[in-house]
């Protein structure tokens, strides 16, 4: 897994057979927009995280986190492993 939103985002996208005007579509955003999320020089209105998480197959709070760039994949991992055990 890839450790910058960026990446992370790229290569969701890739894995869910997407393009980046197909993915924009989807959201209503344009295909700058995403193409500007993947290169990190913008970030995703906060609205689009739950439609982009579901889209993508991933979570909302993955994605917020790997957008907040303080953790890597392994601590994003071990936190939400350990939030799985409470629930």
């Amino acid at each position: 897994m890839e450790d910058n939103f960026g990446l992370f985002l790229h290569s969701l996208r890739k894995k869910a057979h997407l393009t980046q005007g197909e993915l924009a579509n989807l959201l209503h955003v344009s295909h700058q927009a995403v193409s500007s999320w993947e290169r990190e020089l913008s970030m995703p209105d906060i609205s689009l995280i739950l439609p982009l998480a579901k889209i993508l197959n991933t979570t909302a709070e993955r994605l917020l986190f790997m957008m907040t760039g303080e953790f890597n994949s392994k601590e994003i991992d071990a936190f939400l492993e350990k939030r799985k055990d409470r629930i």
